[in-house]
């Protein structure tokens, strides 16, 4: 790893830059290849997904505001469906939990 330290403001704090290799960008590739070859459907919806996105911010340029509040939008949603899902995990199985004991009560 290189140091490089900069003649401007602040010249004592040094920014580390990490050489890459050459063949490693060949190595990502395969990697890339070997995880879409292990699970292609999840691979390929999320390269949709990331292309899907890519055109909507394509489309959307000239309208600034709209990328803002879409991405706002979706941080909302996604962070309360999160905390949903993980109130679900820890929910579900208390309930099945009381509902098979409330069954077993009324049968016996």
């Amino acid at each position: 790893m290189a140091t490089l330290t900069h003649r401007g403001m602040h010249p004592t704090r040094p920014v580390n830059i990490t050489h890459v290799p050459v063949e490693q960008p060949i190595e990502w590739l395969r990697l890339g290849w070997d995880d879409l070859c292990h699970t292609p459907g999840a691979s390929l919806a999320y390269g949709l997904i990331v292309s899907a996105f890519g055109a909507l911010i394509l489309t959307f340029w000239s309208h600034p505001y709209l990328i803002a509040a879409s991405i706002s939008g979706f941080l909302l949603v996604a962070f309360g469906f999160a905390t949903f899902l993980v109130g679900m995990v820890v929910v579900f199985p208390l309930l099945g939990h009381a509902t098979w004991h409330a069954y077993r009560d009324l049968v016996q």
